[in-house]
């Protein structure tokens, strides 16, 4: 508020126009007052520092963002980590079944061998027939005449041939006749010592 001495001051000499000493008296006076001196030295101060302070404000800007980045790197890294265990988990499972299958598949070959050996075994102990040939008449069916069968095996380098009769009927069974050339040929080659 301007006090009744700054309005006096300012009345004079207003009189030819021209602004008058007491007006100007009274602009100074008010400019020098606490308040705007205090107003003043702020205005200064942030004209002064107006790029620091921008140069601030920017800094924590990038701070602040870098914070943020800095979070979403810690959640995306998480996830890819968590994620990254998954895989981890679920490689270590197929190592296993993979570990598991080449087991078997080994025990499997190693079986296949072994059943190969004892096949083969099997071949140089059982005599293999080489030729069957039946002979009957062509009522011996219906008449239940027995059939004679000519069986020629090998068994170690030898070949013989031997005969077999064999009588088909309502109690006979293939079996019968399997079991008669099994004799047949049994009688027929020598039996390995030990073997019954």
């Amino acid at each position: 508020m301007i006090s009744k001495k700054l309005k006096k001051q300012c009345m004079t000499g207003m009189t030819d126009g021209t602004m008058p000493h007491g007006w100007i008296k009274a602009l100074m006076s008010i400019c020098n007052s606490k308040e705007q001196k205090a107003i003043r030295d702020a205005e200064g101060k942030l004209d002064a520092n107006k790029s620091n302070i921008l140069e601030i404000i920017q800094e924590n800007d990038n701070k602040i963002r870098e914070l943020e980045e800095n979070n979403e790197r810690k959640v995306l890294q998480q996830e890819y980590d968590n994620k990254r265990a998954e895989c981890t988990k679920l490689e270590n499972a197929v190592h296993t079944v993979e570990h598991v299958l080449n087991s078997l598949q080994a025990d499997f070959d190693n079986g296949i061998i072994a059943i190969k050996g004892e096949v083969t075994a099997w071949r140089d102990f059982l005599p293999r027939i080489t030729r069957i040939e039946a002979k009957a008449s062509s009522n011996a069916l219906k008449s239940n005449e027995p059939i004679f069968v000519i069986v020629t095996a090998v068994y170690k380098g030898i070949t013989k041939t031997f005969g077999v009769q064999w009588t088909p009927n309502s109690k006979s069974k293939p079996y019968d006749l399997y079991k008669a050339i099994g004799d047949s040929a049994k009688g027929s080659f020598p039996v390995p010592a030990g073997s019954s």
